[in-house]
């Protein structure tokens, strides 16, 4: 299915980032904590933007994403990358960076703007995407809790089907409410489906 490509660089972009984020890390031995969490919000974002390209690549046998859900998850994509290369121009040298959006490399990393002294200035700076971020990743969580969701609806009823359909409901239930909380445009995840996962 077209776009597949596209969405699976997203996530590569992603981690490549972490890794220059890493990298940073690993060269000046103590980093704030805020940046270590930062890394691993990254990796988690972008090990769901992947998952999102496997789901849509198993949608041509399910038919389980509608048009306007195969049109959210680009969309999920292109917001996340958005967000990795706002991360991105708050931490990098923009003067010295290639034009390829995917080089995240750590010799680009601008380190003076890890000293103590700038610390809380870039911290702000890094509010906005680092808060987008984590909307984009309960959005993400909420669309493959409800592929599950769906997948199970489908299996033949067991103690061990029901159980996980349980689960799936409280999980579908949490991140909705969690997908509420964190942005006002919300993620309605069940237009993205073509059948209810109740």
């Amino acid at each position: 299915m077209s776009g597949i490509g596209d969405i699976i660089a997203v996530a590569q972009l992603g981690y490549k980032f972490a890794e220059a984020l890493k990298g940073y890390i690993d060269e000046v031995g103590t980093a704030e904590e805020s940046i270590k969490a930062l890394v691993v919000e990254v990796e988690q974002a972008s090990h769901r933007v992947k998952e999102l390209s496997e789901l849509i690549d198993g949608d041509t046998n399910t038919g389980f994403l509608t048009p306007v859900g195969l049109d959210g998850c680009h969309n999920l994509a292109s917001e996340f990358k958005k967000t990795i290369l706002s991360l991105k121009s708050v931490l990098v040298k923009t003067s010295d960076a290639p034009e390829d959006t995917g080089t995240a490399a750590f010799e680009f990393i601008d380190l003076s703007q890890w000293q103590k002294f700038r610390w809380p200035f870039i911290r702000k700076a890094l509010a906005v995407p680092r808060a987008r971020l984590g909307e984009l990743k309960i959005e993400l969580q909420l669309l493959m809790v409800t592929a599950s969701a769906h997948k199970l609806s489908k299996m033949p009823p067991t103690r061990e089907v029901e159980k996980q359909r349980e689960d799936a409901r409280a999980k579908l239930k949490r991140l909705s409410q969690n997908a509420s909380c964190a942005s006002s445009g919300g993620f309605a995840g069940r237009q993205f489906v073509n059948v209810s996962v109740y």
